[in-house]
């Protein structure tokens, strides 16, 4: 109650969760200002909205559509397409919406994250990818914390639940992706058409990935010394801001060579060119990651090997990086950006990695 004696007005007082004081009046009349107050306490135990008045309540979909239309600029590439990074944290969201699509983005609680995370492993989802998108779903939630959506707190609870365990999780292992032989690598060449044998030389060379080698263009490429370097525009850090250098030693640039009189945005490896090749018509101006994973696939039927996919070939390259150069060394040629994947990135290890390149790639 407040005012001074025959105009007084009835209210409540309160401070919201930043700590604001709010005052709420029923007006001057008791009785009327009574019912007031029991009506409106109602919202109050309710709706966490009415403690906090001002902050936006979102929907867990309100949030998702807030945070991608955020991360279509964030995870924008040099040629204006959005990266993996943006899809990867989508499939994430997808599992919280398909739970908690209208529950308020700010009472999410680690007890639904664990509900979420339950379905992704019966599922049959491995360890590691579930609690990749565990970490995707925080992600989000503090990007929303940043902006005022939702308290600090509610991100505070998500990452209270811990990450499955190895052997403890009931989340299968995945096997992992192993190194293909060389011996096999090789068999595949020996019988491809020449244009599908020199992508797979300079993917042995190197050990780039299969997205980097499939959109390698010649303006890509700076030829000035005894190492060649291809910075690929897409790459998967792009997004980082960070950039990528892929080095090209002698082995790679044999492998190119023919094929140093196309244009300079045109893609260096044409599945059309493989098929004329092979005395067919058809096929696409550029490879895709998929079609170079489906013709070595189909090659290694019909050289009598076992089947492996391009992906392996770049663990293969990593360790025979390791093994030749150390971990400083297989950061390079790899091109990893975290200590998770190597080791932390530093300037000085260029010249080791370049000295590898003159021997291997």
């Amino acid at each position: 109650m407040e005012g001074r004696p025959g105009k007084w007005t009835y209210g409540v007082q309160w401070r919201t969760e930043d700590g604001r004081k709010v005052t709420k009046r029923f007006g001057s009349k008791l009785a009327a200002a009574r019912a007031a107050h029991r009506e409106w306490l109602k919202g109050w135990l309710d709706d966490p909205s009415v403690r906090s008045p001002g902050r936006v309540r979102m929907s867990c979909r309100q949030a998702w559509a807030a945070f991608e239309e955020y991360g279509r600029e964030r995870f924008q590439q040099a040629d204006g397409t959005v990266g993996k990074r943006l899809t990867n944290i989508r499939h994430a969201i997808e599992g919280v919406l398909a739970v908690f699509a209208e529950k308020p983005a700010g009472d999410l609680t680690a007890r639904d994250l664990e509900e979420v995370r339950r379905g992704w492993v019966e599922a049959g989802m491995t360890r590691v990818t579930v609690n990749n998108r565990v970490n995707d779903v925080r992600r989000v939630w503090k990007w929303l914390v940043g902006r005022g959506h939702v308290s600090a707190t509610v991100l505070e609870g998500l990452k209270a639940l811990e990450p499955l365990e190895r052997g403890r999780a009931g989340a299968t292992e995945g096997e992992g992706v192993k190194p293909v032989s060389e011996e096999w690598v090789f068999a595949v060449a020996a019988i491809v058409p020449p244009t599908l044998r020199a992508m797979i030389e300079v993917h042995w060379a190197t050990g780039m990935r299969p997205g980097e080698l499939v959109q390698m263009t010649l303006g890509d490429i700076e030829r000035g010394g005894e190492v060649w370097i291809y910075r690929p525009g897409k790459h998967k850090n792009a997004w980082r801001g960070k950039a990528r250098e892929v080095l090209l030693g002698p082995n790679a640039q044999r492998a190119l060579t023919p094929y140093l009189n196309r244009g300079p945005s045109d893609p260096v490896f044409s599945p059309r060119r493989a098929m004329e090749e092979r005395g067919r018509s058809g096929g696409g101006e550029s490879y895709t990651t998929m079609s170079y994973a489906r013709a070595i696939s189909r090659a290694c039927v019909d050289a009598d090997v076992p089947h492996w996919s391009p992906n392996q070939i770049r663990h293969a390259v990593g360790t025979r990086a390791r093994e030749n150069g150390g971990l400083d060394v297989a950061q390079v040629v790899l091109g990893h950006a975290t200590v998770d994947a190597t080791q932390v990135y530093a300037e000085a290890n260029r010249p080791k990695a370049i000295e590898y390149a003159l021997r291997f790639g």
